[in-house]
């Protein structure tokens, strides 16, 4: 019997240190998953940024070229020409 609960608890170890071991491979999988997302989402936010400056530069050349003195006027203008497209594409 004695023999019995010594190989049992030998086992319990044993498992104990493979799920051990496991947990800390999980963990150390996880970390290289969070700084390959970290990075990701720095190329994105990067990219979403120059995007902005893009768009940004495109309409304020755009409300130049049309005689706009600002881009706010030049945004109601084209929200205007929107509004009445769609008026009369959805009649």
């Amino acid at each position: 019997m004695l023999k019995a609960i010594t190989v049992l608890f030998k086992s319990f170890k044993e498992g104990s240190r493979l799920v051990s071991k496991g947990s800390q491979e999980v963990s150390i999988t996880m970390e290289k998953f969070d700084k390959v997302l970290d990075i990701k989402i720095e190329e994105r936010e990067r990219k979403l940024q120059e995007a902005r400056k893009k768009h940004e530069e495109y309409e304020r050349n755009a409300a130049k070229e049309e005689g706009f003195k600002t881009v706010e006027e030049w945004r109601q203008h084209m929200d205007k020409i929107t509004k009445e497209l769609n008026s009369e594409i959805f009649k």
